[in-house]
C-alpha cells in the first residue's frame, strides 16, 4: 500500500515548499 507514504511525502513536500516560498519570492 503506497497511498499512505505518498500522502506523507506530499504533506512534507508541500510543507517545505510553503516554508521556502517566501524566501524564493
Amino acid at each position: 500500500n503506497m497511498t499512505l507514504p505518498t500522502k506523507v511525502l506530499n504533506d512534507r513536500f508541500s510543507e517545505v515548499r510553503f516554508i521556502r516560498l517566501p524566501t524564493i519570492g
